[in-house]
């Protein structure tokens, strides 16, 4: 009898875009209060932002966002919330209707909701005029300065990771694939084929990924910080690496500091200290032993804080069962070669040397860079500190030198800000000369 390994194939995906969809970006934000207390770890907006409204507030949100949801969704480009609702307020009363009354799935928790529904669906310019109101009402006084603050940070990742879908598609999909299961990204609950699928980065969906499907298109909504590693990786988990990744999760702390997280979206420091009665010291550094699965992303000292990072415990592990499957076939590359920057790292996979000859030196650079959040703004302490954690000599100052000569990263004249340059306008810039 002829034996193999068995191999689950993945159906091709449909076409992948990125893109911030101002509108549905809100109307998601919005639906996640209906979810606070039954959906651990949210952001912490969301929670605080429920805990303010009303309860006729939260009722009419569980109405309208929820149970009659479908009504809201509909095709169409908007630069920003007000925009849609202007649309929204042009809609025939009657498509509300019938869109709200397809897209109705009553649970056991909107029940009680059920009577008012079928009111508002005898009437349809009431079921618009109410969820114009409440729309209206929710942007003003909650999400539309909570999207002042996010929306530059969401643009910047959108042109970011736009790089790696546009130059990578196929890695990219394949990434796509730690995040969402493939019975999410090619079908409906209809049984229909998506036809394109639109990543929609939200500052509010916390660990979760929420879906929405509208005219044959997946509208996947995900954190962009957390997520930003695990869908921009170009490059497969090497030996040392997956050796270093298996090694942070073998310690009883850790694995303690990782349970926190089940409950909580955001950690900080003084959390994990208080919780398992750490000094600040050891806190630290065992929340340092986990840097490929958590995030770090503000903060200074103790009130640093952490979220979790949940496709890079599922790219760990696909690289381990790459070790007693076929290795070439999972992109688990077991070989150091010449151009293999892991022969400059130690067991901890930081840099050991910054190598003399030329095309070494870029090596090192360019994977530096790699780990440099493309579309993030650093100060210079961030950026400093940053690059001191990936070596494992004291000359960071160096190092960004380096780069910033090597238009891997740029800087305000002053040098309080750097940031990654996108690889195609490092190309650009490497066929001219850096603009002043």
């Amino acid at each position: 009898m002829n034996m193999k390994l068995l191999h689950h194939a993945r159906p091709n995906l449909a076409p992948i875009d990125v893109r911030l969809e101002p509108a549905y970006n809100a109307l998601n934000s919005l639906a996640l209060l209906n979810v606070v207390g039954k959906t651990p770890s949210m952001d912490a907006w969301v929670a605080a932002t429920a805990e303010a409204l009303s309860p006729a507030e939260l009722r009419e949100n569980h109405l309208l966002l929820g149970l009659l949801g479908a009504a809201l969704v509909f095709q169409g480009e908007w630069p920003d919330f007000p925009a849609y609702l202007e649309a929204l307020a042009r809609q025939v009363p009657s498509t509300l209707r019938d869109r709200a009354q397809a897209g109705i799935h009553p649970n056991n928790e909107a029940l009680h909701l059920l009577d008012e529904a079928e009111i508002l669906l005898a009437d349809p310019s009431e079921l618009q005029r109410r969820a114009l109101r409440h729309l209206l009402q929710m942007w003003d006084t909650y999400l539309g300065p909570e999207w002042q603050r996010v929306a530059s940070d969401l643009d910047h990742h959108v042109k970011g990771i736009a790089y790696h879908v546009r130059d990578h598609p196929e890695t990219f999909a394949n990434n796509l694939h730690l995040l969402v299961d493939d019975a999410v990204l090619t079908a409906t609950p209809q049984g229909t084929r998506v036809q394109a699928i639109v990543l929609v980065p939200s500052p509010h969906v916390g660990r979760h990924i929420a879906h929405v499907y509208r005219e044959e298109t997946l509208y996947l909504f995900y954190s962009a910080p957390r997520n930003f590693a695990t869908l921009g990786r170009s490059q497969p988990i090497g030996r040392k690496e997956l050796l270093l990744r298996i090694e942070a999760l073998a310690d009883e702390t850790r694995l303690q500091i990782l349970e926190m997280f089940a409950t909580r979206d955001e950690l900080t420091a003084q959390d994990v200290q208080e919780r398992l009665g750490l000094t600040q010291s050891t806190a630290s550094r065992q929340i340092r032993g986990l840097s490929h699965f958590i995030v770090e992303r503000r903060g200074e000292g103790a009130n640093k804080r952490y979220q979790l990072s949940q496709g890079q415990f599922d790219m760990t592990f696909r690289a381990l069962k790459g070790l007693i499957a076929e290795p070439q076939a999972e992109g688990l590359d077991l070989r150091h070669e010449a151009g293999d920057v892991r022969r400059f790292m130690d067991r901890r996979g930081r840099i050991t040397v910054f190598p003399a000859r030329p095309r070494d030196k870029l090596l090192v650079l360019e994977y530096l860079a790699e780990q440099i959040e493309l579309g993030r703004s650093y100060s210079e302490k961030e950026i400093t500190e940053h690059l001191r954690r990936q070596l494992a000599f004291d000359d960071a100052v160096t190092i960004r030198r380096e780069l910033y000569n090597m238009l891997l990263i740029d800087r305000e004249r002053d040098g309080s800000r750097y940031w990654r340059i996108d690889p195609q306008r490092r190309e650009e810039l490497l066929h001219g000369v850096r603009e002043s």
